[in-house]
């Protein structure tokens, strides 16, 4: 998938979810003309913006990184936690500055995605835990390569 796939999967999405730009903008915390230049491509769109609009839009990052039509919930889901998803950004983000190849930001939004949805799986009382055991893991394999 192509960047302007994603630009026009932000624009779609908002839009099924009956979002005007500057809604978005206002729960992004962010202006409206920055939003709405990213959704023309107009402006580079970085793994962070990404994951601030996937929160904003309460969709997981891969529904604008996958070739694939979206689907919308009427509501969205209220189980976003923002901590468990800031660890999840900052532990990939550590790993792939240390792999020895570069990791291009939709494959790292991909794996971010990916941990996130796979660690909602679990009972609240062990997302942070599994977090914290996934980054020590990583650390040691990364430490001993």
């Amino acid at each position: 998938m192509d960047d302007k796939q994603i630009y026009e999967k932000l624009r779609e999405f908002r839009r099924a979810r009956g979002m005007s730009v500057d809604q978005l903008a206002k729960e992004m915390g962010e202006n409206s003309q920055k939003v709405g230049r990213i959704e023309r491509g107009q402006r580079s769109l970085t793994v962070d913006y990404l994951l601030k609009i996937s929160k904003a839009l309460s969709a997981p990052l891969d529904t604008f990184l996958e070739d694939k039509e979206i689907y919308v919930e009427v509501e969205p889901s209220n189980h976003f936690d923002s901590n468990i998803l800031n660890s999840i950004v900052v532990l990939v983000e550590d790993v792939a500055c240390r792999l020895p190849m570069e990791c291009a930001p939709q494959r790292k939004a991909k794996m971010i995605s990916n941990l996130y949805e796979m660690i909602l799986k679990l009972p609240n009382e062990n997302r942070c835990s599994f977090v914290h055991l996934l980054s020590d893991c990583l650390n040691v394999i990364l430490q001993n390569r």
